[in-house]
């Protein structure tokens, strides 16, 4: 997986119009240092225009070798555990009854997540990975 000269990065950037593939940032306008990302690591044209997206360096840095949809689970599987946990460090600090309230609407906001597709700005995009552009 070689390295792209600028006019190739530029039309990589302009596939989601100078956003990051997976979270919206925007690239440009807060000067993100951003990457290339392979959507489709293992590839048969790793470095074809339809495989490549940009990333900031966050995102890919999560995503690392993943495919989107492995790192589509990931998101979600993260997300799932923060509204898991997100009460418990912090318990001590309300009434007991906020607290039951809280797991008691628990399961339906794991439901509500578990059953939401996770969106990233190139679906936003119309960017398919393993097709071309």
């Amino acid at each position: 997986m070689g390295m792209f000269g600028a006019r190739k990065r530029r039309e990589i950037l302009d596939r989601t119009d100078g956003l990051c593939a997976y979270c919206g940032s925007d690239l440009v306008l807060l000067r993100l240092d951003w990457q290339v990302d392979h959507m489709v690591p293992d590839s048969p044209n790793p470095d074809d225009l339809s495989n490549l997206v940009a990333a900031c360096r966050s995102c890919n840095s999560r995503k690392q070798s993943k495919d989107v949809s492995e790192f589509r689970e990931q998101v979600r599987t993260a997300m799932l555990e923060h509204v898991m946990a997100l009460i418990g460090p912090y318990a001590a600090y309300y009434e007991p009854d906020v607290v039951e309230e809280f797991h008691q609407l628990q399961p339906r906001l794991t439901d509500l997540l578990a059953l939401s597709p996770v969106v990233f700005e190139l679906d936003r995009h119309g960017i398919v990975p393993g097709e071309g552009p």
